[in-house]
């Protein structure tokens, strides 16, 4: 059965790099199955976290705000994801972006191997629709934030709706926020994440911890620009939800706020029980704003 899967996924991967060749040129198909390889890895402690582990399959469409992307780079194409923040820009990590050559966008999937979902668009962009934080540091993976340019204005629709951004920074240990994206979700041999991503769009939810439990854990990257959450229960971000969103909801309007964006975990494994650690959107509102035509919200986080 798992021949099966990888054959799939490779016959997506293929069918998906012909398209980029169509629009853009000639695109090399990943050699490796594995979609959101992490990148160079910079120290013992940590990862470029392009990984929902210990969650649940979302109803279709529950999380409108929720895009993904195929990245193409010189050594092979990633899988990552990002948010809807306005009808013009998504929102994602800047290490999914990183040496990008162009992508293909996803928005309004669920179900990202079938092209004829209702409401599934797929964008193509390049190089010069990237806008990457001008301090992103791979080395310690710092100010991992980026903007995706949509050449086309998006129309919204009861499947494709932008997500609010935090207006300030507020206290956020000891809440529970939700994760979502396609990453790996399950274990193979030996308890080793499987060697695909979701087929369908998770979510899990996930306790954030005090800032302390993560800057014990990856001392040389976390800052008070990342969010921290527990992997308690092995519940956790996995490879493929790299740049996805982290979110909470407010109690009286019941709508999603954007606090988070995936980005780097523990090289030890997404179900070890390990924190893993988010960019804080709210230390980069102004950032967005001033790249975008994205205004906060009136409201509180």
């Amino acid at each position: 059965m798992q021949w099966l899967e990888i054959i799939v996924e490779f016959m997506f991967i293929i069918s998906l790099a012909h398209c980029l060749n169509r629009r853009y040129g000639y695109v090399r198909p990943t050699a490796y199955l594995d979609l959101a390889s992490p990148l160079a890895m910079n120290s013992s402690d940590k990862v470029a976290m392009e990984r929902i582990f210990g969650g649940n399959s979302a109803n279709p469409h529950s999380f409108p705000f929720q895009a993904g992307m195929l990245v193409q780079r010189p050594y092979g194409i990633f899988w990552c994801g990002g948010s809807i923040i306005s009808d013009e820009f998504v929102l994602t990590a800047a290490h999914c972006l990183y040496g990008g050559e162009k992508a293909v966008i996803f928005l309004g999937a669920h179900d990202i191997r079938n092209p004829l979902e209702p409401g599934q668009q797929r964008v193509f962009v390049g190089r010069e629709d990237f806008i990457i934080h001008p301090t992103w540091n791979p080395k310690h993976i710092q100010n991992d934030i980026a903007l995706i340019r949509i050449p086309d204005t998006i129309e919204f629709s009861d499947t494709l709706q932008p997500i609010e951004l935090p207006k300030k920074s507020v206290a956020l240990s000891g809440k529970f926020a939700v994760a979502t994206g396609w990453g790996k979700y399950s274990t193979g041999k030996g308890m080793i994440p499987t060697p695909n991503i979701s087929r369908v769009l998770r979510f899990v939810n996930l306790e954030i911890v005090d800032d302390v439990v993560c800057r014990s854990t990856f001392p040389s990257t976390y800052t008070s620009r990342n969010v921290c959450t527990s992997g308690r229960n092995g519940k956790s971000t996995c490879m493929g939800d790299s740049g996805g969103p982290l979110i909470v909801r407010r109690k009286k309007s019941k709508k999603y706020v954007l606090i988070g964006i995936t980005s780097f975990g523990s090289i030890f494994g997404c179900n070890k029980g390990f924190p893993s650690a988010y960019t804080r959107v709210s230390s980069f509102t102004d950032w967005i704003e001033s790249n975008s035509n994205v205004f906060r919200s009136a409201h509180k986080c």
